[in-house]
């Protein structure tokens, strides 16, 4: 069965998909918007909020700007100040432009006088009627319940667009915007051969066999890639699942660790408190653990080294690889990655909507 789910197909398509949002005009459309707002408020659900959450310091650092994520609810139950606020600029994340609940944020910021940026892959979807601006994703159709190519496409959108903000900003050198578009581009580079030494690797070790459980751990920015991990693992093989940094990782959850608990731990750069150690309490507790590294001293039970893209942490790789376990695992253990579990769900919350 493995090979056989439609999540292939779209993560096969992502070089193209970013090469898309590379060549794109839109950026030097929307920055000029952004520049009058010191303040950037992101609202979104799932991978889109871990999305966020991931390039949050990325555009604070770069932009010289205030950046917060919420929920939905968590915007709406407890960011009045926040809305109040006229130098804040409202962003609401959605790939198919019909999450209910982002659209409920929205609607909340406008009634406050916020101004609000939308960014979509769906023209004339809801979010777009509804925002004052919008930005698209330009990754083309994602028929699955477990978004790849929409949450790298979302990635990337972010990465670049605090690029060019920075620049009018003037907070970014001309070379250093060409830098980071450069490791972006050169990223797509390692695509096809990560994911096919990662299958390999897991194919060899049959990792997630009768898996159980599985904690994901990273640190910087790869702490939003070990919150995107957590989740894709959840949607697709349907079991529970946790993410921390390594600093929180000795604050009780090294306590459920067992033979059935698979770990993945992202070390890029070094970036993790005591990651050797946890790394060696790992190997010894007999677990299948992956170990995604740009060090290549580094041991652990499955190994994959990545290059070091410093500047955007080489999230874009970390994020191919977890795609590519949380699509391998499901159909090592037999199943489609895309199954329906619980899938009514949606009806009963009513968590999308088919018009604004």
């Amino acid at each position: 069965m493995i090979g056989e789910s439609i999540m292939w197909k779209y993560i096969a398509q992502e070089p193209n998909c970013i090469r898309k949002l590379l060549a794109s005009n839109q950026f030097s459309q929307i920055a000029p918007l952004l520049k009058s707002f010191p303040k950037i408020c992101f609202v979104a659900h799932g991978s889109s909020y871990n999305a966020a959450i991931t390039v949050r310091h990325f555009f604070a650092e770069n932009c010289s700007m205030d950046v917060r994520v919420f929920t939905p609810l968590d915007l709406k139950t407890n960011g009045e100040t926040i809305l109040k606020e006229d130098e804040t600029l409202i962003i609401g994340i959605s790939q198919t432009g019909t999450s209910r609940g982002v659209l409920e944020a929205l609607r909340m910021a406008k009634q406050y006088g916020r101004t609000t940026l939308a960014i979509t892959n769906s023209e004339n979807s809801p979010i777009a009627q509804l925002c004052d601006e919008t930005f698209y994703l330009l990754c083309g159709d994602e028929m699955s319940n477990a978004k790849t190519k929409g949450y790298t496409n979302t990635l990337t959108a972010l990465l670049l667009l605090a690029a060019e903000i920075g620049k009018n900003n003037a907070c970014l050198s001309d070379t250093r915007v060409d830098q980071i578009r450069q490791e972006i581009s050169d990223s797509l580079n390692f695509f096809s051969k990560l994911k096919e030494r990662m299958i390999a690797k897991l194919k060899e070790r049959r990792f997630g066999e009768k898996i159980e459980a599985l904690y994901v751990l990273g640190d910087g920015m790869n702490f939003g890639t070990a919150m995107e991990g957590q989740l894709k693992m959840m949607e697709t093989q349907c079991i529970p699942t946790a993410c921390n940094n390594t600093g929180e990782f000795s604050h009780g959850m090294h306590r459920s660790i067992s033979a059935h608990i698979h770990t993945i731990v992202i070390d890029v750069a070094d970036s993790g408190e005591h990651i050797d150690e946890i790394q060696s309490f790992l190997q010894e507790c007999g677990n299948q653990n992956i170990l995604i590294t740009t060090n290549l001293k580094k041991q652990g039970n499955i190994v994959l080294e990545i290059p070091l893209f410093p500047l955007t942490q080489s999230v874009l790789l970390t994020t191919l690889l977890i795609q590519t376990i949380s699509v391998f695992v499901p159909e090592i253990n037999g199943n489609d990655p895309n199954r329906n579990s619980h899938d009514s769900l949606t009806d009963f919350v009513h968590t999308r909507i088919v018009s604004a």
